[in-house]
């Protein structure tokens, strides 16, 4: 699977969780009813995407430069303050990080109360899709999500 989409398939995904989890919020027209362009992904959604037990098998933290979780800034809205096995996950730009893990959110999109994050672990070649819908209380919460290794 290969997690990276058109804006279509965007709206695909995003048309499809909507109609299986129930009908948007009222909220007002929208502005522009398009996807939006890849905005940052909210703190709140990283750490559930770091800590999603189906993604735990593919970190191995016992292998060599595992702790500290390093994630790639690309995409992060805000700075990331969590801990993965007892140490800060580090949030460090791509360039400096040639050769080593990382887990890099490679897309995100919201519309309305719905969210879509992909994600890789390349080290592990693993990648991963998770949709979100976002409560009346404005948490996130999973309602799908895919991860697979190549």
């Amino acid at each position: 699977m290969h997690v990276r989409w058109s804006r279509s398939a965007g709206f695909i995904v995003l048309t499809l969780a909507g109609c299986a989890f129930g009908p948007p919020d009222p909220v007002a027209p929208a502005q522009n009813p398009t996807i939006p362009d890849v905005l940052g992904v909210p703190v709140e959604i990283a750490r559930q995407v770091i800590d999603h037990p189906d993604l735990q098998p593919f970190l191995h933290p016992e292998a060599p430069d595992r702790i500290p979780l390093t994630v790639s800034r690309t995409r992060m809205e805000e700075p990331l303050k969590h801990t993965k096995w007892g140490k800060a996950v580090r949030v460090v730009d791509t360039s400096a990080l040639r050769g080593k893990p990382y887990l890099e959110f490679t897309d995100f999109r919201a519309l309305g109360g719905l969210a879509v994050v992909a994600y890789e672990y390349r080290i592990e070649g693993v990648e991963g899709l998770m949709v979100f819908k976002e409560s009346p209380d404005g948490h996130w919460a999973v309602v799908a999500h895919r991860v697979v290794e190549n």
